[in-house]
């Protein structure tokens, strides 16, 4: 998929009409994180990517670029506190089903670091997804992570295949406790992979809503 120089959400949206929110930062519970002493937690909103040439299917056809972003644009979820209580930033990249999709978060660092911890907000509509270093590629830096496998959990689908719509809140979810940060520029990756059907059989595929990802670093972070 075609990627470009990253746009702020919040231009886009003001450009078409609609609310913006102040990017904050919470736990799955809808807490504050807790970060450990003399570390800091970044948020870098999913929706706040360059979606530009990013496109994802849907049983009608395909939504593409800022239409891929749900939440407070969104009744069925703004109507859903505690789905939407859930969301940081109030808003969430949806559609994110097509193998080769990438988003990509871009941040510059004042020094080099390690022992960060990598976490990504994610939900499902689709029932419990298998999230897996096959299914959803995570790169950091070029490097792909082997991260342990985890469930995704969202309400069945029905039989006839008609979506739940995020009924499940948000959920962070740790894929490294041990990633090296650069000096200078550094990119975090997350690309669909293989075309899994995540055991849905007969239905197009499938992949979780991503929301945000959160670092935890010593370093001083500035998102690009």
């Amino acid at each position: 998929m075609k990627k470009r120089k990253f746009l702020p959400l919040c231009a886009t949206l003001l450009a078409a009409g609609l609310a913006c929110t102040a990017f904050v930062g919470c736990s799955s519970d809808g807490t504050e994180d807790s970060v450990p002493e003399g570390m800091t937690s970044y948020v870098y909103e999913a929706e706040d990517v360059d979606l530009f040439g990013l496109s994802g299917p849907v049983f009608s056809g395909e939504a593409s670029d800022y239409k891929m972003v749900l939440g407070e644009n969104t009744s069925y979820i703004k109507n859903d506190k505690k789905v939407m209580d859930s969301i940081s930033g109030g808003y969430f990249v949806s559609y994110f089903n097509g193998p080769g999709t990438i988003l990509s978060f871009e941040f510059n660092s004042n020094k080099a670091a390690t022992g960060n911890t990598l976490k990504v907000r994610m939900a499902s509509e689709w029932g419990t997804l298998n999230i897996k270093p096959t299914n959803i590629i995570i790169r950091i830096n070029g490097e792909q992570v082997d991260y342990e496998p985890f469930n995704v959990s969202g309400v069945k689908l029905s039989n006839d295949g008609s979506v739940s719509k995020y009924q499940t809140p948000f959920k962070d979810f740790t894929i490294t406790e041990n990633f090296s940060i650069l000096e200078g520029a550094n990119t975090i990756e997350i690309e669909v992979g293989e075309a899994r059907d995540y055991g849905l059989e007969g239905f197009v595929k499938y992949g979780p809503g991503i929301d945000c990802i959160k670092m935890v670093t010593d370093s001083s972070v500035t998102l690009t």
